[in-house]
């Protein structure tokens, strides 16, 4: 008993310090098939069967058919306080409400943190509880598309978060700050909860992430990796360039690119594109039951064939936070040589933002405080084909 007494006295002891210690991330990567946090701060996760690996979005993924994964139990204290647990799944159950993480003693626990993900409709369930007062439940819909799926939850005070594929996909604001320890492991596909039906969780899970501080966007977006996508962007080359197009996979045995006439290889991840006009090049991804496709535009301009007066600035932009029309800029800066001057001015005169970059955009902001709707002027002077040109006129700042 005295020996007993001692072991938890050590235990409680070791949890305190890791929960008092100054903010540290740890990664479990599954490279190699192992299970230990490769930046060194908690122990080993321990899995069911003996781990089978396959490829993953950094290199390997553990496989979880019939496997289940728990994190040491001495981490407890840390859901005291904020913390960030992000990890990478891979899905190919086709039916079902399907077991992924787990915090919980039994179905309906007192304390609880659960997340699986229902198939019918591509939603991830998030259920966090403490006691019988506080309970949460957040709904965060899947990302159509990518294969992989980065599921983080990142709670910092009573702020709680979940962000799908490095963009917020739910939140919530609790009355007070949650304590979800609960003196139970936290383990990945063997939930005891039977209420809602779970089935097994069969796929791929790879990098478990774990911070004892809560992360705001920008550290969820540093710790993605983006997979089954082109990260080319929509491109201007002149007649008789090349370019070269790239997409992100760690699976790339699927990967089938069209149209692959102008193309040097078309099963690649990261071809020489040739075109000699306008062309939209898709690629297909293949990974186990899932196939996701993307898309990018290479436009060709004829330097021959240019038409240096036609100088093209949108009439209006719509820098509200919608992601569309956020920024006001040159649409053909492919005409100019050089810019000279490419100012934008209020009703009043005065010079707002200026610039001789001619892919410069200016997002409506002056001394980083936003601008009011209204009309606003531009006026610019560029080169091409060794003349030089002027323009001015209005456009209208809608928010």
């Amino acid at each position: 008993m005295l020996r007993i007494g001692i072991v938890l006295f050590v235990l409680s002891v070791f949890s305190l310090n890791l929960a008092s210690q100054a903010k540290f991330v740890s990664i479990y990567d599954f490279n190699g098939c192992g299970t230990k946090d490769i930046n060194g701060n908690l122990g080993n996760i321990s899995n069911s069967v003996l781990a089978q690996c396959d490829c993953g979005v950094d290199n390997e993924a553990i496989i979880m058919n019939s496997n289940s994964l728990e994190l040491p139990l001495n981490i407890d204290s840390l859901f005291k306080l904020d913390f960030t647990i992000c990890f990478d799944v891979l899905i190919e159950n086709v039916v079902g409400e399907v077991d992924l993480l787990s915090k919980s003693l039994k179905c309906n626990s007192d304390t609880t943190i659960d997340i699986s993900y229902r198939t019918k409709d591509s939603i991830f369930t998030i259920f966090l509880k403490e006691g019988n007062d506080e309970s949460y439940i957040l709904f965060a819909k899947a990302d159509a598309k990518s294969c992989w799926q980065n599921v983080c939850l990142s709670i910092i005070g009573g702020d709680i978060r979940i962000y799908i594929n490095g963009q917020e996909a739910a939140n919530v604001f609790a009355s007070d700050r949650l304590r979800l320890d609960n003196g139970v492991p936290l383990t990945f596909n063997s939930s005891d909860c039977q209420f809602n039906n779970l089935t097994a969780l069969r796929g791929r899970l790879d990098r478990i992430l774990f911070a004892n501080y809560g992360f705001k966007k920008d550290e969820i977006r540093k710790y993605f990796i983006p997979q089954q996508k082109i990260i080319t962007q929509d491109t201007i080359i002149f007649l008789g360039d090349q370019v070269q197009l790239r997409a992100v996979s760690n699976c790339p045995s699927g990967v089938n690119w069209s149209p692959s006439s102008t193309l040097n290889n078309s099963n690649i991840l990261n071809p020489i594109a040739s075109p000699i006009i306008d062309t939209k090049y898709s690629t297909f991804f293949n990974l186990g039951n899932c196939r996701i496709n993307d898309s990018v535009l290479i436009r060709v301009v004829d330097k021959d064939k240019l038409q240096c007066e036609k100088i093209s600035l949108p009439t209006a932009f719509t820098p509200n936070g919608d992601n569309l029309n956020e920024e006001y800029f040159i649409s053909n800066p492919y005409l100019i040589t050089k810019l000279n001057y490419f100012d934008i001015l209020d009703r009043n005169g005065s010079l707002i933002f200026s610039t001789n970059d001619p892919l410069a955009k200016w997002d409506g902001t002056y001394k980083s405080k936003l601008l009011n709707p209204g009309t606003f002027y531009y006026r610019i002077e560029y080169e091409c084909k060794n003349s030089t040109y002027k323009n001015r006129g209005s456009f209208f700042l809608m928010r």
